[in-house]
Parts: structure tokens; sequence; C-alpha cells
């Protein structure tokens, strides 16, 4: 379990197109773009329950909510989108149920 654990994660394996479009060669997306890329890797592999958390609570927005939500959003929103159109073109998305919550 443990090796089919590391090769899950080990997102070396995955072609630049595929990092590019979850937004891995961006400083603002890279951390979320990993995270859902992994979570996509699980899925494929057959995990039932799969949950991406972002680091801090960038989503408890209470003072300035413009300049924050443009910056949460822009942390989130390609990532989410990659994960929902790659689960789609390798037909998994229909055995798949995606919740976004923010």
């Amino acid at each position: 379990m443990q090796i089919t654990a590391t090769d899950a994660l080990d997102l070396s394996q995955e072609s630049e197109q595929t990092k590019e479009m979850y937004g891995l060669n961006q400083e603002l997306t890279a951390s979320y773009g990993r995270r859902c890329l992994m979570a996509r890797r699980l899925v494929e592999r057959g995990v039932r329950f799969v949950q991406i958390y972002i680091e801090g609570q960038i989503w408890d927005a209470h003072s300035d909510l413009e300049k924050s939500l443009r910056y949460s959003c822009g942390k989130t929103d390609k990532p989410a989108a990659a994960l929902v159109k790659d689960l789609k073109q390798r037909g998994l998305l229909d055995s798949t149920l995606v919740i976004l919550g923010r």
C-alpha cells in the first residue's frame, strides 16, 4: 500500500501540459494545483473519498472582501477547473461526485 501511495503522489510522471493545466508553474496556483492533481491521481487508483484542503483559511474573509476574494479565487479557480476537466477527459467524472465548498 505504501508503494502505491507513493506512486499516486509522484507528480513527476505527469506531462508538462498537465502540470500547466493545473497551474503548477505559477506561484499563486502551484500549491492548490498540486493538491488537485494528487486528488485526480488518487481517484484514478480507486480511492473512494478524497478531500482537498488549502493552506490557511483564505475563504474566511471579514474585511477588504474584494481583494481577499480575488486572491482566493485566483489561487483556486484554475486548479479546480483543471481537476473537473481532467476527470471528464479520463471518463472519471461519470462516477465521481465533485463538491466545491468555499
